[in-house]
């Protein structure tokens, strides 16, 4: 019973990020608003506003990275790349809950090419890091949700 609850609720955590997606892919000029608050909260934080040499060249480079990284194009770009990975992966789940081996694979490619192509386009940077960590974490409990099954397939064949 458990197996088809968490098949369903990882069916929807992807639909979910494939929807969201979509909506970036088609509103990428949000990043804009994202970006400029990202660095007035930078620059308003109370701790990096000392005028020490190291924490000043901390801010003005995050700040750079950010006006270099967060680019409507590049967001754009990355949510195309979300959306089709993501829908490898929702394929590979299905497979997966169809008693499939091969939705491993899928699941694996789907979500390694976001993270791939996350960190390709944003760089190995706290950007990278921060766009491609939840991915991460699901690849996690995905690999975790298949480990679980076969076990869960292998003590009903006893």
């Amino acid at each position: 019973m458990w197996p088809k609850f968490f098949g369903v609720i990882f069916t929807f955590i992807l639909a979910f990020l494939i929807a969201t997606n979509i909506s970036s892919y088609q509103n990428s000029e949000v990043i804009e608003e994202v970006r400029q608050s990202a660095i007035q909260q930078i620059e308003n934080n109370p701790y990096l506003a000392d005028s020490n040499e190291q924490s000043k060249s901390f801010r003005e480079s995050y700040i750079l990275e950010l006006n270099d990284t967060l680019t409507v194009k590049k967001y754009e770009k990355s949510s195309l790349h979300r959306i089709v990975g993501n829908i490898i992966a929702l394929l590979g789940l299905m497979l997966i809950r169809f008693r499939k081996s091969i939705g491993l694979h899928f699941v694996i490619g789907g979500i390694g090419f976001v993270v791939f192509s996350g960190f390709f386009i944003f760089g190995v940077s706290i950007v990278g890091w921060a766009m491609n960590i939840g991915y991460i974490i699901l690849l996690g409990m995905l690999l975790l949700y298949y480990y679980a099954i076969k076990k869960y397939e292998a003590n009903l064949d006893q």
